[in-house]
């Protein structure tokens, strides 16, 4: 293949795909290839899908017909967790050329395209993040908790931690090339350093970005409110560039479902959580994500979920409803809720939630706070 083909890197989902991505794409930039951001003609599309959900598999499915009728003679790689779970249904699409599992996008370039790299190791790390003014920086892959409504323990094997200095280096490149701040992610982020005899955990790994030069703010990507420990906290209170913001999952506010989801704590447990974290870190923001419609959820389980949003006050909550994945339990359960009313508590949830957050926001007028400037005005 010439090294003057164009290419496009499409992404779909979390935060862990488009840092893998990101990777994907310097390293075809780096073998010579052109991206072609416009209307011209693309010689490979490379599409790194999501299945967290019925509609995410929509949605690369229909965007994989929509290159193929737009760029007929294009080839188009696919790879991503959906992959992992149906790669037969997307085998089948027209001008699919390949197939990779996770674990192969490491070396897809070289393997799949057969773009030798000059060097003999293929490179790991990001140096940018088109697009972007913060970057991600992906610190471990997998996760082993299985709750009852999730495929990603499935489709993304056990957990594996990067090493803290890896991370560090990666966080040095960003920041020379002008990044201020970088998002640590990863598909379960709370177990981070817990692989085999690895004991490196997040606090560690927070206090050596710290002395990153030119690195102005270090945010945590999505936790468990279980792996929210004093260490974390104080690491955060006492960090001069950790964001004072946490993503805790909560999914619910009823103790019933969230044992029906196999979560690791109940939802008394999440409110004195977030009381403690208020108190410790008093600028501190909460923000979530919230199911509706799991099976067997009832009006009083989602009236729960709502008083507990008003009594957190999030400073955002990403609500969504429950979709089934074959192979997980949820999925056979019964007391499916019908879409309708999953729909319907999904509106008044984030209607409450966007006032709750305003509640929130309130609490810092009239102070003076340090920002980070992503971009200047036109």
């Amino acid at each position: 293949m010439p090294d003057s083909s164009t290419f496009r890197v499409i992404t779909f989902g979390c935060k862990v795909n488009q840092y893998e991505s990101e990777l994907l794409r310097e390293q075809l930039l780096e073998r010579g290839m052109t991206e072609e951001k416009g209307r011209g003609p693309i010689d490979i599309y490379i599409v790194n899908t999501c299945t967290v959900t019925g509609q995410a598999d929509a949605k690369c499915r229909k965007a994989i017909r929509h290159m193929a009728r737009d760029n007929p003679r294009a080839k188009i790689i696919v790879t991503g967790c959906y992959v992992e779970r149906d790669a037969e249904t997307l085998a089948e699409l027209p001008n699919v050329e390949a197939i990779v599992n996770n674990k192969g996008k490491e070396t897809l370039v070289a393997d799949v395209l057969e773009l030798p790299n000059e060097t003999p190791s293929e490179k790991r790390h990001i140096s940018r993040f088109e697009s972007r003014t913060r970057a991600f920086i992906k610190i471990q892959d997998g996760c082993n908790e299985f709750c009852s409504y999730c495929i990603i323990p499935h489709v993304r094997g056990a957990p594996r931690s990067r090493e803290i200095r890896d991370v560090v280096e990666e966080a040095s490149s960003l920041a020379r090339n002008g990044y201020r701040e970088v998002v640590l992610t990863g598909i379960h982020i709370g177990c981070f350093g817990r692989t085999g005899d690895r004991i490196h955990r997040l606090p560690e790994l927070i206090r050596e970005l710290e002395k990153v030069a030119g690195l102005g703010r270090i945010r945590l990507s999505s936790i468990d409110p279980n792996e929210v420990n004093d260490e974390l906290v104080s690491a955060i209170r006492r960090s001069a560039i950790a964001c004072p913001h946490l993503h805790i999952s909560l999914q619910s506010g009823s103790t019933k479902v969230l044992k029906m989801m196999k979560r690791k704590y109940s939802a008394e447990e999440y409110l004195c959580l977030a009381e403690k974290l208020y108190s410790g870190i008093p600028d501190i923001s909460i923000s979530t994500d919230i199911m509706v419609g799991f099976p067997g959820e009832t009006d009083e389980d989602f009236e729960m979920s709502m008083d507990l949003v008003e009594k957190i006050k999030f400073s955002k909550v990403h609500v969504f409803p429950f979709s089934p994945r074959e192979g997980t339990p949820a999925a056979d359960m019964p007391g499916r809720v019908h879409p309708q009313i999953a729909h319907r508590r999904g509106a008044k949830l984030a209607s409450i939630s966007e006032k709750a957050a305003e509640s929130h926001r309130a609490k810092f007028n009239g102070l003076e706070l340090c920002v980070l400037v992503e971009r200047k005005a036109p």
